[in-house]
């Protein structure tokens, strides 16, 4: 097939560059689908989600069509209100590329690792919306294991 004959898809898959980008757009559409699957499912209306956000009603009406680029922690927090969390997960492209495990333990890395992700949760932790919500005081942060409980 010459190059004039081939898909927009099937040029971009040709490159490094153009897989890359269409597996961000492949996961940036899945993203968009999963929260209005999950809006669906919970029952609440945008107006609801709005207020359990602290945003307008228009800024949750961008981001259900998919307008812009949805951060992770937005997505996380959507879901949240809707009353659903994020689990994330790699899948390896290749089928011979090694699948991943649960990760051994590395030490300093980890202690590293542990320490960014609680100093992260913490700052999530203390957001607006989190302190008005009360669930500050519902639940106790520890930031030593990057968790909170009851």
């Amino acid at each position: 097939m010459t190059e004039t004959n081939k898909s927009e898809v099937e040029i971009a898959e040709s490159t490094v560059e153009g897989r890359v980008e269409m597996a961000a757009a492949e996961a940036s559409f899945d993203a968009v689908g999963l929260l209005n699957k999950v809006v669906r499912a919970s029952g609440l209306s945008q107006r609801e989600i709005a207020e359990a956000l602290g945003v307008g009603e228009s800024r949750v009406s961008q981001v259900l069509s998919g307008d812009g680029n949805l951060r992770i922690t937005t997505l996380a927090r959507y879901l949240r209100a809707a009353g659903y969390s994020l689990r994330l997960e790699a899948l390896p492209v290749d089928p011979a590329a090694n699948a991943l495990s649960k990760p051994r333990s590395r030490g300093r890395r980890d202690a590293d690792a542990r320490k960014a992700t609680g100093a992260a949760l913490m700052k999530c932790w203390e957001s607006p919306v989190l302190s008005s919500s009360g669930v500050g005081r519902a639940y106790t942060f520890h930031a030593s294991a990057g968790r909170a409980t009851r």
